[in-house]
């Protein structure tokens, strides 16, 4: 009844967590897909969008997945939140389904942006 409620986006998103932890796949496919569009952009959104790609993986969809791990390091690796802690996690998920599809051009991009991400942050002593 309140489908054009601001907290609808959020509510699909927990809805999306449950079916998650039950291994619910197809109804955490449709949850974190209606968060992805009913969020506005922002660190909820790319979560979603995370988890979204996650489910469609486990679901055996890996183009789909491929797409939404893309696009979640398209529209939202520029917030902190996202780069600080899903970038790393999201390029590692694209080089598996890259894999599954066949894509080697989205597995290569894939492992330069993971190996230039995790190279950058190497501290060395001195």
């Amino acid at each position: 009844g309140f489908s054009n409620s601001p907290y609808a986006g959020k509510t699909w998103l927990n809805r999306g967590w449950c079916n998650w932890y039950l291994t619910q796949w197809p109804e955490a496919i449709e949850a974190f897909g209606e968060a992805s569009q009913r969020l506005p952009a922002g660190l909820d959104q790319a979560r979603a969008i995370f988890k979204l790609a996650d489910a469609q993986f486990q679901w055996g969809q890996f183009e789909p997945a491929l797409t939404n791990y893309a696009r979640l390091v398209r529209e939202h690796g520029a917030i902190p939140e996202v780069k600080d802690g899903l970038l790393d996690q999201a390029y590692y998920q694209m080089i598996k389904a890259a894999i599954q599809t066949g894509n080697q051009a989205e597995a290569e991009f894939a492992q330069a942006r993971l190996a230039w991400g995790i190279s950058s942050r190497i501290r060395v002593p001195g």
